[in-house]
């Protein structure tokens, strides 16, 4: 009985001191097949995402992964200047426009070591069918984007 417990004992402390890591938002970071895939995979904290005139504004205390901000299936070909605002106190973070084919184009990147905010205008071409703009980042803290696709809504 005693050495069911130990185990047990072991196996709990393996857990606990084992934990949960982000480690797959780095991996994901450049890997152009998790980027395309549908769906997210993130961990936030404290998101707060608003509607604005044009576009979206987002804050967060955390952030890790990958987070679908818009995603639109549209009728015709458009054409848009993507306006975005981000700045972090760490990590590193980049916006990402992914078209129907599955092309990425990246639209901002920032990363804390080198800057703590960036603004960016991307012309963007949006072929008919679905296109989605993507968050992605790891040991990002204290976020503040903004997002603006003037005539695109």
């Amino acid at each position: 009985m005693r050495r069911y417990t130990m185990l047990i004992l072991l196996v709990l402390l393996s857990i606990l001191f084992t934990g949960c890591d982000n480690s797959y938002a780095e991996n994901d970071y450049d890997n152009d097949d998790k980027l395309t895939a549908k769906g997210d995979q993130c961990s936030k904290v404290g998101a707060v995402l608003e509607s604005v005139k044009h576009g979206y504004s987002l804050k967060m205390k955390k952030f890790d992964g990958r987070y679908t901000l818009w995603s639109k299936s549209l009728k015709l070909d458009r054409e848009t200047d993507v306006e975005i605002e981000m700045s972090a106190s760490a990590g590193v973070m980049k916006l990402v426009y992914i078209d129907r084919h599955g092309n990425i184009t990246t639209l901002a990147e920032l990363d804390t070591a080198d800057a703590k905010s960036t603004t960016v205008t991307s012309s963007v071409t949006m072929p008919k069918g679905r296109n989605a703009i993507k968050l992605v980042g790891y040991g990002c803290e204290d976020i503040v984007l903004k997002l603006l696709l003037p005539g695109i809504q």
